[in-house]
């Protein structure tokens, strides 16, 4: 049951006391599942929460049993059991917790109004005012996707998706690639969601450093707009081109739709355009940009579809 663990852990009146309540309703077979819904940890949590945290999954079976006991209850930073279960990549109670009555997969934390889901993949834990890197937990993700009602496209209060941390973690090389390809499968999901600054997840996976099966897999991903422009309208191809990066450029050449090499930003430059930004200063560097140019310069029957596109525009 896990008593004899809490008997030894509780230091404060009110958790000693908590320990007396329970140990006092299981054995009177009375009352048990009301303590458990409204029973003080702390002054912070709840019993359900401590089990969570500290518990054997044994004691958080038998809790969950009880017939009141509020799945869903929160802390004072709005965490749920789940929430914390998914923080701490307790695999075993994560199952428990979403296979129980009522759970709430969507619940929203106070502070950052996180899911679960955002949690489990968030690559950035903040422990007694420290920021320190974690690693994503492809078993914990997995069975939040399975869970019936996910909402895969939830926002958290800066606007990130799921989708958005999950790119972020991977530039950090913080999460697996079948994590990702997971969660670009999963039903209804916006792989074209933009943040705050109008980017996509295909924006975004070319901000740090790149990662190459990152990109192709947001390339492949259904309904990707590869076109698609930020808030300065600058595409995939023209932050390809701003870096001077070969590989990437081609594999964003080489994804399946059409891709339109004459869009241009707000300053009006195309992709090439960009690129040409750049002073090569020895043989090497001229040869890529040459080949960068060369790869970004539109056939010219499209120069001309867009030359009359343009006129006509001019016109109107």
């Amino acid at each position: 049951m896990g008593i004899a663990r809490m008997c030894a852990i509780a230091r404060t009146d009110t958790e000693k006391g908590a320990v007396d309540q329970i140990r006092y309703a299981l054995v009177a077979q009375d009352g048990a599942e009301r303590y458990v819904k409204g029973g003080q940890w702390s002054n912070l949590t709840n019993v359900l929460h401590w089990v969570t945290r500290h518990g054997n999954p044994e004691t958080m079976r038998f809790l969950l049993s009880l017939p009141e006991v509020d799945v869903n209850v929160q802390d004072a930073s709005g965490l749920t059991p789940l929430h914390w279960a998914v923080k701490l990549a307790r695999r075993v109670k994560v199952a428990l917790l979403l296979n129980a009555p009522g759970v709430n997969v969507n619940a929203r934390e106070l502070m950052r109004r996180a899911t679960p889901l955002h949690v489990a993949l968030c690559s950035v834990r903040v422990t007694h005012e420290m920021r320190r890197p974690a690693r994503i937990h492809h078993d914990t993700v997995e069975l939040l996707l399975s869970a019936p009602g996910i909402d895969v496209n939830s926002r958290d209060v800066d606007g990130t998706t799921p989708l958005q941390l999950a790119v972020l973690a991977a530039q950090y090389g913080l999460i697996d690639e079948r994590t990702v390809k997971r969660l670009l499968m999963s039903a209804g999901i916006d792989v074209n969601a933009r943040d705050s600054r109008g980017r996509t997840p295909l924006h975004m996976s070319l901000v740090m450093e790149r990662r190459l099966w990152l990109i192709e897999a947001l390339l492949n991903a259904p309904g990707v707009d590869v076109n698609a422009g930020d808030a300065v309208r600058m595409t995939a191809l023209h932050r390809a081109a701003e870096k001077h990066d070969v590989d990437v450029i081609k594999l964003i050449l080489k994804a399946p739709g059409r891709i339109d090499l004459t869009l241009r930003d707000k300053r009006g430059r195309t992709a090439a355009d960009v690129a040409q930004l750049y002073d090569p200063t020895n043989i090497e560097e001229k040869r890529r940009l040459s080949e960068i140019v060369s790869l970004l310069t539109p056939p010219p029957a499209e120069r001309t579809s867009f030359m009359r596109r343009l006129w006509q525009w001019a016109r109107s």
